[in-house]
């Protein structure tokens, strides 16, 4: 991994965790997520219109297609996922859960579909270290530290969650070299931006469509869609975020590096509730930080 991808990936952290603390503030539903993934869309129309002309689409080959589908798919999963999660989870639970799962599934993948460059054992470990980091950090001491803490009603949407998120990684990862191969300026920035204007449109589309089969939702949608300007922050800070990761991508051996790093986001939570909200430091907090800290050190290795 290149210091300039480990620069992205922090900023990232950072937005993200901003991101998904604003959305559970604000009763997240599908349509808030439709919402942000709009204003997301728009952010981005300009480069994507002058991006779709620049591109050989006759060089591009079907399978770029097959990984944008697959993207888009995951995207729709993870957000209906998060949006059920976060209406029936506090997020000092189901967010440390839900990233820590996505640092295992994308390693996993990744080895089985010999995707990237393979792992070292240090990376391995380190990929372990940052996943028990991640289930500690939440705990308000280890007398919680049992199996039905973790196995409740919102547990399968928090799996959801993960999976998509997993499944969104890897697809982009690999679109994104073939947008690369296929653009006729070397601008690694407009690459990024004019395929996330792309996925932006299709998760929007796709959520409408999606919406429509839950009366809640549906119901959710009239009430609430465009009379709040949050979910459009929301939307500004996550595809700020994922912008920075489509960058790093193409810098990293293998993305599940990616995956790794991103897990910043949890200390910065964690670091932001001791600053500004005078939380107490518990040793599971701090016993989970520095298993996500010690983590990334040896996933660099």
């Amino acid at each position: 991994m290149t210091f300039t991808a480990f620069l992205l990936i922090l900023a990232s952290a950072g937005f993200h965790a901003s991101w998904n603390l604003l959305s559970k503030s604000k009763r997240p539903s599908m349509a808030f997520y439709m919402q942000a993934s709009m204003t997301a869309a728009i952010m981005w129309l300009g480069i994507t219109i002058w991006g779709i002309q620049k591109v050989d689409w006759s060089t591009v080959p079907n399978v770029f297609y097959l990984m944008v589908i697959g993207s888009v798919l995951c995207e729709v999963l993870y957000f209906t996922s998060l949006a059920n999660t976060y209406r029936r989870a506090d997020i000092s639970m189901a967010y440390p859960m839900a990233r820590a799962l996505p640092v295992l599934f994308t390693a996993i993948l990744t080895l089985i579909f010999h995707i990237g460059k393979p792992l070292s054992t240090f990376s391995m470990i380190g990929m372990i270290l940052i996943f028990f980091g991640c289930f500690i950090m939440p705990l308000p001491s280890f007398k919680e530290l049992k199996l039905k803490t973790y196995l409740n009603s919102h547990f399968i949407f928090i799996v959801l969650a993960a999976c998509g998120t997993t499944g969104y990684t890897i697809f982009d990862s690999q679109a994104i070299k073939f947008m690369k191969n296929s653009f006729s300026a070397d601008d690694k920035v407009i690459i990024s931006c004019m395929y996330l204007g792309l996925l932006e449109l299709c998760i929007c589309s796709s959520m409408f469509i999606v919406i429509q089969f839950f009366k809640e939702e549906r119901k959710e949608f009239k009430e609430r869609f465009c009379r709040t300007i949050y979910p459009s922050f929301s939307g500004i800070f996550s595809t700020l975020a994922y912008c920075m990761i489509l960058l790093a991508m193409p810098m990293v051996t293998n993305v599940s590096l990616v995956q790794a790093f991103r897990q910043l986001s949890l200390p910065f939570c964690a670091l932001a509730g001791v600053l500004i909200l005078k939380e107490k430091i518990t040793i599971p907090r701090l016993t989970g930080f520095t298993l996500i800290f010690g983590g990334l050190v040896l996933s660099v290795f």
